[in-house]
């Protein structure tokens, strides 16, 4: 399956979604802070905290739990690509700053 941005309907390729996921972490819209847990399960169609479209019942929905969560809307939610997007992006952030 390919996911959209949420402001968009042309389907995102990986590439994508690594370069929209670097830009989220540039300008501070997404965060590569120490992640408490790890959730994966049906989508229960909330936002997917990268790409923005819908996480549907048939998709695997990842959610993350920040470390310092104190409500439940600090919670990140992912398709899997976009979850390992978003893994990638961090990795290739710490490389670049470490």
């Amino acid at each position: 399956m390919e996911y959209t941005a949420a402001t968009g309907r042309d389907p995102l390729n990986p590439q994508q979604l690594l370069e929209l996921a670097m830009q989220r972490l540039r300008d501070g819209t997404l965060s590569c802070e120490q992640r408490a847990r790890l959730f994966a399960g049906h989508g229960r169609q909330a936002g997917c905290s990268l790409c923005g479209a819908p996480i549907g019942a048939e998709e695997i929905e990842y959610e993350v739990e920040p470390a310092s969560a104190v409500a439940a809307e600090q919670w990140l939610h992912f398709h899997r690509p976009c979850y390992y997007a978003w893994l990638q992006a961090c990795s290739e952030q710490g490389a670049e700053t470490g």
